[in-house]
């Protein structure tokens, strides 16, 4: 017996007959139930069982937040951490053109005193490239 991988705890039928692009083998339970999203409405946000309060880290390295209603959310309505915490620190929105530097290099940390808004990207590709600069003189 083996359960649904979506979480919703429905056992998986055993597949009939193999369908690759769904990676069925006969005899197998299937990994997911087909046609059973709509009872996981119960199961959105705060109510799934894998909700961490809205935050994960992209496959990008940045933490991010959800928050539907800001001006810079994505599709899947989830703001880069950053963005928020700088707009806080200065008490209003970032321009559309402004972006933010980690200074350390390390895109999770986010405390204010790590963070450095850039005008535009062309300034901020000037602070890696002088970064990169620093970096080579201290090898010398």
């Amino acid at each position: 017996m083996k359960l649904c991988e979506c979480g919703c705890g429905d056992p998986a039928p055993i597949s009939k007959r193999t369908n690759t692009r769904l990676g069925h083998l006969p005899g197998e339970p299937v990994r997911f139930i087909c046609g059973h999203h709509n009872k996981l409405k119960k199961y959105i946000g705060n109510k799934n069982p894998a909700w961490n309060g809205g935050k994960y880290i992209s496959a990008d390295g940045y933490a991010l937040i959800r928050m539907t209603e800001h001006p810079r959310t994505m599709s899947d309505g989830y703001v880069r951490e950053h963005i928020v915490i700088a707009e806080k620190v200065l008490g209003k929105r970032l321009p559309p053109n402004a972006c933010i530097h980690h200074v350390d290099g390390n895109k999770t940390n986010n405390n204010k005193d790590n963070l450095v808004v850039c005008e535009d990207k062309g300034y901020h590709n000037l602070l890696h490239a002088r970064l990169r600069a620093y970096k080579r003189q201290q090898q010398i």
